[in-house]
C-alpha cells in the first residue's frame, strides 16, 4: 500500500461529512493508541494504570464522545435540511421529488337523536 493511499485513508477516516478534521475521531484514535500502548508497557515494566482510574475514564470518554457525535450528526442533518429547503423552496423535511403528503379530510355529521316518546 503506497503512502498516498494510506494518507487518503487517514484523511477520509478522521474527517466528518463536510471533509473537515473531526476532533472526536482524532480523540478516539489517540485514546485507542494509549490503550493499545498500555499493554506492552505493562508487560515489559510491570506498571499498569489502576483499574479504578483506567476503566471509568475510558467509559466516560466513550459516553461523552458518543453523545457529542449524536449531537453533531443532528446539527449537520438540520443544517442540510435547511439548505435543501432554501434551495428547493419546499418546507423542511420534504424532498424535491417526493409526492405531496395526502390531505386528510374528516367529515363529522351531527344528528339530533329522535325525541323521546311522551308517556302519558
Amino acid at each position: 500500500m503506497s503512502t498516498s493511499r494510506i494518507l487518503r485513508f487517514l484523511r477520509h477516516s478522521f474527517s466528518d461529512v463536510r471533509g473537515a478534521p473531526d476532533g472526536k475521531l482524532l480523540t478516539i484514535a489517540a485514546v485507542a493508541c494509549v490503550v493499545v500502548a498500555t499493554y506492552p508497557v505493562g508487560w515489559l515494566w510491570h506498571v499498569w494504570p489502576p483499574e479504578y482510574i483506567f476503566s471509568p475514564t475510558l467509559l466516560f470518554l466513550a459516553a461523552g464522545l458518543g453523545v457529542d457525535a449524536y449531537v453533531t450528526h443532528s446539527q449537520i442533518k438540520a443544517d442540510s435540511d435547511v439548505a435543501q429547503a432554501t434551495a428547493t423552496g419546499l418546507p423542511v423535511g420534504t424532498a424535491a421529488g417526493a409526492a405531496p403528503a395526502p390531505e386528510v379530510q374528516v367529515n363529522t355529521i351531527l344528528t339530533d337523536p329522535a325525541p323521546a316518546p311522551a308517556h302519558g
